[in-house]
């Protein structure tokens, strides 16, 4: 079966991520044949091209505008109408969609894999990774959004991502938790005993909540805080960096918030750290959530968005009110005080991604989707 896989311009978070470890498998595991589109050349095109699998880069703009951002919107709405349309039409020089069996959308904010998908008359799969107004403040364009994806079979990777579009009237949802490769994470085993080490992974930006968590940080007792570290591993918006970083010079908080910037190679890193910190608005899935339970850490997330659906509270993580700052620095002071407890969620929650969250599983589950679909290429 040889499926297309239309990508966002995002090439170093969760969603494309999601994307290769899900399209290796199925490659690997059910004989599927990709190809990769992005609408710019990026280091997805190069990973792909490291891998062997075909991909094209051509240009196509987001579905979707953000409110508040005017003479942005005027950008990404003529891209949209007119790069997309012109797009359609000459991709048939690049790719042979007589080849084609499936078409499958690797996110909610675009929609270029749907207007291939009726051009060239073929089955079209969406797979909803985001909220989209509620994580990224973004709305459609077109009026008849909805109406393409149900037009569409969807995918939702958590729970609480089926409920949010239920609830905008979209139908054909098939809940498929995402899964990662746990073959290539290293496992935590030495603890330390000194400081707590605190790993905050995650685009800097309010939406994750980092300066909301730092800002709580303030308010723990002094002996608390002198036996932490905590470590951001990402990039963002230059407005809210300089925020964290006024908040690190004004405290004089150098020697224990650390800035580290985005790295290729953090699963090798994750397991240096103790306690692994999710403080997200609404978080679709958490795969970073994931990737913090395979190796062995101790995950402090909010009660928002898929958390409470990943983590068992106070057995494969903890789980604080989000927002309540007196409860975040409870939490943190009894797990700083008991750390005995860190090793033992940390074992819990590797046990829970093996059995709930590897690739294998999710691989497997989309395949039965896409048969469910188009069956096998023989029968079409």
């Amino acid at each position: 079966m040889k499926v297309l896989y239309v990508l966002s311009r995002d090439d170093k978070f969760g969603a494309p991520r999601a994307l290769l470890e899900m399209v290796k498998t199925l490659k690997k595991n059910h004989n599927i044949c990709p190809i990769i589109l992005t609408p710019v050349n990026n280091d997805i095109n190069k990973i792909c091209n490291e891998l062997g699998i075909e991909n094209y880069s051509i240009m196509y703009g987001t579905a979707m505008k953000r409110k508040n951002e005017y003479f942005k919107n005027i950008l990404r709405w003529i891209v949209y109408k007119y790069g997309n349309t012109f797009s359609i039409k000459k991709i048939s020089k690049i790719i042979d969609f007589n080849n084609i069996d499936l078409i499958h959308s690797n996110n909610s904010v675009i929609d270029f894999g749907y207007k291939l998908s009726k051009k060239y008359n073929k089955k079209h799969i969406w797979h909803l990774r985001e909220f989209a107004d509620l994580d990224f403040n973004y709305y459609p364009f077109d009026k008849k959004y909805i109406t393409y994806m149900n037009d569409s079979n969807n995918i939702a990777i958590s729970n609480i991502i089926y409920d949010h579009w239920t609830n905008k009237k979209v139908k054909n949802i098939t809940l498929v938790y995402d899964g990662i490769d746990i073959d290539d994470i290293k496992v935590k085993k030495k603890y330390n005993e000194s400081k707590i080490k605190f790993i905050f992974i995650g685009s800097l930006c309010e939406t994750k909540g980092q300066l909301k968590f730092l800002n709580t940080i303030l308010k723990l007792d002094k002996k608390i805080i002198s036996n932490i570290e905590i470590h951001f591993f990402g990039t963002g918006d230059d407005s809210y960096i300089f925020q964290i970083k006024k908040l690190i010079n004004e405290n004089n908080l150098e020697k224990i918030i650390y800035l580290d910037g985005y790295t290729s190679n953090i699963r090798d890193i994750i397991k240096d750290y103790d306690i692994g910190i999710i403080n997200s608005k609404s978080e679709a899935f958490g795969r970073v959530t994931v990737e913090y339970m395979a190796s062995g850490l101790c995950v402090l997330a909010s009660n928002t968005g898929a958390n409470t659906e990943i983590i068992n509270n106070n057995k494969t993580g903890i789980i604080f009110k989000y927002g309540d700052d007196s409860d975040i620095v409870k939490q943190i002071t009894h797990i700083i005080q008991n750390r005995k407890e860190i090793k033992k969620i940390g074992i819990n929650a590797r046990k829970e991604v093996i059995n709930k969250y590897t690739k294998e599983i999710n691989a497997k589950n989309i395949y039965k989707l896409y048969m469910s679909i188009v069956g096998d290429k023989n029968d079409i």
